[in-house]
């Protein structure tokens, strides 16, 4: 008997390589937002000082002013501080209610005369500038011209020869106190204030 063919063994197929697995891909990882900067903080100005304004140079001081005495107006003095006293008179004066710029010209023209001396001007002292009429109290005028050792009394009146004037002129009579009335017309004349001037310069200086 012929050999018997061995049965083909059956094609087992092959077994294919696994399929590749796709790599996982990782989870991407959330966003965080990126912190900003700081902002940059202005810097901070200095506070301004505040302006002092300068102090003002100190006024030229005014003339000296002599509180009035009772029944008298303000005074003025113009005499200089170093003023020898030698050549200082201490004068009075008097008014008429209506002629008080007629005194103020004569009081001016009588310190330019006699401060226009060369070798030795004088100074009036004013002691007294009042006021002179009906209601006038002589007496207690003169013994306020005393008290102030005036040695001299100017008026500027419309009548010395009359009223109080005339009172005041005889209560006044005396070494110590003289009495110079002067009509308002004549404040201007050179002759008055001259011899005005020689009265003021004869009469005895503060010393």
């Amino acid at each position: 008997m012929p050999p018997v063919a061995a049965a083909p063994k059956p094609q087992v197929p092959a077994t294919p390589p696994p399929a590749a697995v796709p790599p996982v891909a990782a989870a991407p990882k959330p966003q965080v937002p990126a912190t900003p900067p700081p902002a940059a903080v202005p810097p901070v100005a200095a506070a301004s000082k505040p302006q002092v304004p300068a102090t003002p140079p100190p006024a030229a001081a005014p003339p000296a002013v002599t509180p009035p005495p009772a029944g008298g107006d303000e005074i003025v003095d113009t005499v200089p501080p170093d003023a020898p006293k030698s050549q200082i008179r201490r004068v009075g004066y008097l008014f008429a209610p209506q002629n008080k710029r007629e005194l103020d010209t004569l009081m001016r023209g009588l310190d330019e005369s006699i401060g226009s001396v060369s070798k030795k001007p004088l100074f009036t002292r004013k002691v007294l500038l009042a006021q002179i009429d009906e209601s006038a109290d002589v007496p207690a005028m003169v013994q306020k011209l005393n008290s102030l050792k005036a040695v001299l009394v100017v008026a500027v009146v419309p009548d010395p020869k009359a009223g109080k004037i005339l009172e005041f002129s005889k209560a006044c009579a005396g070494p110590k106190l003289k009495l110079v009335a002067i009509l308002p017309a004549d404040v201007q004349k050179a002759a008055v204030v001259r011899d005005l001037a020689v009265d003021v310069m004869l009469r005895p200086s503060e010393m």
